[in-house]
């Protein structure tokens, strides 16, 4: 099916575009959210790619009607000298004359002609071409072109043809082929006419690797021929057959036994004739040596079970067990044995059992097994080394996949072990983007290998085409009851290799994981929000709760890992979260944190304090289990652990103790990466953890630890050139709460604060950021909340010294802002701060709360909570009022 213009003439779609012309795009000019009359969904176009068109019939009994004649060849021959045709001519390809469609059925009017010349061939008995030749008396092909109206004498009746769906040009074809005499009439027409309807589900397209919509040729063979017609084949082609012609007439022969079309005594003098006839043929040595497995044991079978046992039978069967170290597939071997059972042979008991072997070793099923097993990358490419000739399509995706729970399991954690399995994907990604095989992946297979080169770190063609397959695929099965884990899968395997989807394929994918919610696994939600999450995307706010409800209600079946998952995902996607969600999810991961890692931990808490939450159960959980998570651990999660401590203003002296003292234990024995390297896995410490735990101790006065502090930041000034604005500015701060205490942490000789831990210049750096961040503080201005409270205080009958003033630098250094300030009369500096009251605020604020009184302000706190609880503007005078006196006091 074409797509044509307003006046019915044909349009080419050319690499996604009009006719070629690149400022008019075909598809990518469709709205995907456009809906129909009914509320249906544009349901895309999976042929685009070869230039066709897709029709999806939305009515359930529509069927779609194609009419194809040679008047409309695919290929077309134009003799020189035509309007528009080159000297000499030309021959074209016509994508539109060649019908296809996804849904209903194709009905066929048709009249022999022949391949080469097109010219018109005799009706009866007519020959489809010259390898399929159809006899009947009772059938005749009329010339639609030439005789509108059959003869009336002609009875309807069913000729024993076929037919089959292919794309010549590309040696594709679909699976089935609907024998014409298996469908029934539909309708039927003066004269004898019959109309059959064959539905395009009998072709079993994908099954054959051959999509619907990118079919270009229904052809039309003779679905059974007699030994007779075998016969005439063989003396006519006799001088041109080779051995898989020869071979083919043999394996033919014994089908049409197993059909029952050999029933007469007639018909099996003729097969054992013809088998007779062929015998010194095939077994000339030149085309005995030629057979390959395939021939052989095809031969034999047929010999089987056509009941003859000659020589063809007794050698290609030797043969074949002489060839039976390099048969490739289980089928081989069953033919085989079913033959020779079949003429009744009497095999010896070691070819029984060398077959049998071979028969265990080949099965699909126990190399499967082989895989699954395998506990190495290099176990894995000797089985694909071993078996290559015999893997199919589900075997290498099953590779792919094993090497992904590898590397999930940790098994792939050395240079070797990473090296293999990229050499192997590297040769697995030639095999599995062959066009056939690729053709035929359904969405298991492809969701696996996406997810495996994704978690293997492989963003290669091949986990680029398996994606771009996937989204392709999931029109056809959005209602398959593993849809919700497979796009989950596709997700994760994304987001793994760091890809960036476009945020409609992201869409899709999170609408079939929200259709289908009630099948989905927790695994499968949480892997989702955290690729979405990571790929800098964001769930819509209405899907976002129906997945964390679809969560909530398995909490039992909910992994440590699943649970911070969804935490952390929901924090990095910046969405709110119900507080009632937050709170099941964090005591569902509170009660097992026995089986939680520090990780995990550190990302739930992370994620809590983001999302404004108070995660008093999980930190419970974290300062009981801190013996077993933190010895040994690396540096990240030890980090993230510290900064929602720290924002959350949550001061466990044990609890960050300990991870201080860890941090330093682990850089005395381990050095701190090179200032230039990259990367951050292991156990090295890059400057970014080191700064967050001494800023954490600063934040949370944790003067005890100064010591460690040093330490620490003296490690980071080692990598000085991967220190970024950020660190420096909570270098800074650290700077300054060191220098408030009275502490010198580089010693009595450095000075005070990070003097002599630090060089000058890289203080100066620090100061820098610091003095740049309260620069942009000023410039983003007051809150509305910083405005109504200053009004109110205006009003108060208070005496100032100095009008109040908003975001004044507090004095004597300038080193922090005050929200509002004010002087009384006599001289007390007041230092009026008004934050948001948000959970992850608390250890921020309590800290400028310190610096503040530490260079002379009274400090009032005004919550935006406790703002919010005051009714009217006398309620709040009599508040704010209150809170003053009592700092002045």
């Amino acid at each position: 099916m074409a797509p044509a213009d307003n006046k019915g003439q044909p349009i080419r779609i050319i690499n996604g575009t009009y006719e070629g012309d690149r400022f008019r795009p075909y598809l990518p000019a469709i709205n995907a959210s456009v809906r129909d009359t009914k509320g249906r969904a544009f349901p895309g176009n999976p042929a685009a790619a070869s230039g066709g068109q897709v029709t999806r019939c939305n009515a359930e009994g529509a069927t779609l009607r194609v009419r194809i004649t040679d008047s409309c060849p695919c290929t077309q021959v134009l003799a020189g000298g035509a309007p528009g045709v080159a000297a000499g001519g030309e021959t074209r390809t016509q994508a539109w004359c060649c019908a296809a469609s996804v849904f209903g059925v194709a009905m066929v009017e048709f009249r022999p002609v022949d391949c080469d010349s097109g010219a018109v061939l005799p009706a009866s008995p007519g020959y489809i071409d010259r390898w399929f030749p159809y006899l009947s008396k009772d059938f005749i092909l009329a010339d639609v072109a030439a005789t509108p109206q059959p003869p009336a004498a002609v009875a309807a009746q069913v000729p024993p043809l076929k037919l089959v769906l292919q794309k010549q040009e590309a040696r594709a074809f679909c699976k089935g082929e609907p024998a014409l005499r298996d469908a029934r009439p539909s309708a039927t027409a003066p004269g004898g006419w019959a109309r059959l309807r064959v539905p395009l589900a009998s072709f079993d397209c994908p099954g054959g690797g051959l999509a619907p919509g990118d079919a270009t040729q229904l052809e039309v063979q003779n679905g059974q021929h007699t030994p007779e017609q075998l016969a005439h084949l063989a003396e006519q082609h006799a001088s041109s057959s080779n051995h898989i012609h020869l071979a083919a007439v043999v394996t033919h022969l014994g089908q049409l036994q197993r059909r029952g079309a050999l029933i007469d005594a007639g018909s099996q003098a003729a097969a054992h004739a013809l088998l007779q006839r062929l015998e010194p043929l095939l077994l000339q040595p030149a085309h005995l040596q030629a057979c390959g497995c395939r021939q052989l044991s095809n031969v034999v079978w047929a010999c089987g079970v056509c009941g003859y046992s000659g020589p063809l039978l007794t050698t290609c069967l030797s043969r074949f067990l002489e060839r039976l170290k390099v048969a490739d597939n289980p089928h081989k071997v069953c033919m085989v044995l079913t033959g020779a059972a079949s003429a009744g042979m009497r095999l010896a008991p070691g070819s029984v059992q060398a077959l049998l072997d071979a028969l265990v070793v080949l099965h699909p099923a126990h190399l499967t097994a082989l895989i699954t097993d395998s506990a190495s990358a290099e176990r894995l490419a000797q089985l694909v080394e071993q078996h290559a000739s015999s893997l199919n399509h589900i075997h290498l995706a099953a590779v792919v996949t094993q090497l992904g729970q590898l590397q999930r399991r940790g098994a792939l954690n050395n240079a070797g072990s990473q090296a293999a399995a990229h050499a192997l994907l590297q040769r697995l990604e030639l095999l599995l983007l062959q066009p056939a095989r690729l053709r035929v992946y359904g969405c298991w297979e492809l969701s696996n290998v996406v997810w495996a080169c994704g978690v293997c770190g492989h963003s290669g063609p091949l986990l680029a085409a398996c994606l771009s397959r996937f989204l392709e695929r999931l029109l056809e099965q959005l209602e398959t009851a593993d849809s919700p884990h497979q796009a989950s899968m596709v997700l994760t395997g994304a987001a793994s290799a760091g890809m960036l989807l476009a945020p409609d394929s992201v869409q899709a994918l999170l609408d079939v994981l929200v259709s289908q919610q009630a099948s989905a696994k927790p695994q499968d939600l949480s892997s989702a929000l955290w690729a979405v999450a990571a790929m800098g995307h964001a769930v819509p706010a209405e899907q976002l709760r129906q997945l964390l409800d679809a969560l909530v209600s398995q909490l039992p079946a909910a992994t440590s890992q699943d649970l911070s998952n969804a935490l952390w995902a929901a924090a990095v996607m910046g969405q709110a979260v119900p507080a009632a969600q937050l709170g099941q999810l964090e005591a569902a991961l509170a009660i097992q944190p026995a089986l939680a890692s520090l990780a995990q931990l550190a990302d739930a808490l992370w994620a809590c304090s983001e999302l404004g939450h108070q995660p008093a159960l999980l930190l419970a959980a974290l300062a009981q289990q801190q013996g077993r998570l933190l010895p040994g651990f690396e540096a990240v999660p030890m980090a993230i652990a510290a900064q929602p401590c720290a924002q959350l203003g949550h001061r466990d002296e044990q609890l960050l103790g300990g991870v201080l003292q860890e941090a330093v234990a682990q850089l005395q024995t381990k050095a701190p990466e090179a200032s230039g390297g990259g990367g951050g896995g292991g156990s090295g410490w890059r400057p970014q953890q080191l700064c967050t735990l001494c800023w954490a101790a600063a934040v949370l006065d944790l003067r005890q630890c100064a010591d460690q502090v040093a330490v620490l930041a003296r490690a980071a000034a080692q990598q000085w050139g991967r220190v970024t604005f950020a660190e420096r500015w909570r270098l800074q701060q650290v700077h300054l709460w060191a220098a408030d205490c009275g502490l010198r942490l580089g010693g009595e000789a450095g000075g005070a604060g990070l003097a002599g831990v630090l060089a000058p210049q890289q203080l100066e750096a620090c100061g820098a950021a610091w003095a740049a961040s309260l620069k942009a503080a000023r410039l983003r201005g007051a809150s509305q909340l910083q405005h109504a409270v200053f009004e109110t205080l205006w009003q108060l009958p208070f005496s100032w010294r100095q009008p109040l003033a908003m975001q004044q630098a507090a004095e004597p250094d300038g080193a922090w802002l005050v929200d509002i300030a004010a002087v009384t009369a006599d001289g007390a500096r007041l230092a009026v701060q008004v934050d948001g009251g948000a959970a992850g605020e608390a250890g921020e604020s309590l800290s400028r709360d310190r610096a503040l009184a530490a260079r002379g302000y009274e400090v009032v706190r005004v919550r935006a909570q406790d703002w919010a609880q005051l009714r009217g503007d006398q309620e709040q005078r009599r508040w704010l009022a209150g809170r003053v006196a009592s700092a002045l006091l």
